[in-house]
């Protein structure tokens, strides 16, 4: 699962620099980094739709394999859900990585990931990808190897492969139209708490994310649920029990219901739940 990255990082708002102070760009190290390219947009077969619209090339030695991306756009999606599927180039379509955010106002989605990959097909690097909002007027990023600004897909989807074992800060900055920047930064290899619990700081009324319900989530009330994910999107109540329905980020118009009993316990979750009209 690719992870938003903000646990374990900084983040940085700021004036963006004038030109005399951008780092000269190098060509890309193959050792080091690959930098994805915009491809020819075309169907991505996932169960919620999208497009394939980037690849990056093998990185490392010894090689990790190549990573396409696709923007994931599931039908009756919210406008505010940004996501993407990322895959090795040789595994199925399947076996991608997806990730979402919810849009904020002049800030890119930034995720990265050890994405795990088949020992035949070598070493895993670790993928940075998102999306840059139309308030956004371009993306850079700068670490191990050097400083690039990033090619943007057709949905303005970005894609960068550090190879396997590198190490050393990357940051990836957001410069914003009218001026001003957004920074976030993290450390290679990514710490075990980020792999472990990703974080979802920027959040939606009555929406979760898939990463967030497992099954420990029986265990949890009414006040716990509404406090950890906010309000629901929708309230129901019957036979001395109410059931809260949210929606899953970037899955579209179907969620999660969770049941309570009148004393808040809750004795029910079931996904792929349509919300009451």
């Amino acid at each position: 699962m690719l992870f938003a990255l903000v646990g374990g990082a900084a983040v940085v708002a700021g004036c963006s620099p004038s030109p005399a102070s951008q780092p000269r760009e190098v060509q890309p190290n193959p050792g080091i980094v690959s930098i994805g390219r915009p491809t020819a947009s075309r169907p991505f077969r996932d169960q919620r739709g999208g497009t394939l619209e980037m690849e990056a090339s093998a990185v490392g030695k010894p090689r990790s394999p190549g990573f396409r991306l696709a923007v994931l756009r599931a039908p009756g999606a919210d406008a505010r859900d940004l996501c993407v599927a990322t895959a090795a180039v040789g595994i199925g379509r399947g076996e991608a990585n997806s990730a979402c955010d919810v849009r904020v106002p002049k800030r890119a989605a930034v995720f990265a990931m050890p994405p795990g990959v088949p020992d035949r097909l070598g070493p895993e690097p670790t993928v940075v990808a998102g999306i840059a909002p139309s308030d956004i007027s371009r993306i850079a990023v700068s670490g191990p190897g050097g400083h690039w600004r990033l090619p943007l897909s057709t949905h303005r989807a970005f894609l960068v492969l550090y190879a396997h074992g590198v190490r050393g800060s990357v940051r990836v900055i957001a410069y914003r139209r009218g001026g001003g920047s957004f920074t976030r930064t993290f450390s290679l290899p990514l710490s075990r708490h980020t792999n472990r619990r990703p974080s979802h700081p920027h959040r939606r009324r009555g929406a979760v994310f898939d990463d967030e319900v497992g099954e420990s989530i029986l265990q949890r009330s009414y006040t716990t649920i509404v406090r950890d994910f906010g309000s629901p999107a929708a309230l129901d109540r019957e036979r001395g029990s109410r059931c809260a329905y949210y929606q899953v980020v970037g899955q579209g118009a179907i969620g999660w219901r969770f049941c309570f009993a009148g004393t808040g316990r809750m004795i029910s979750a079931s996904g792929s739940q349509h919300l009451p009209s």
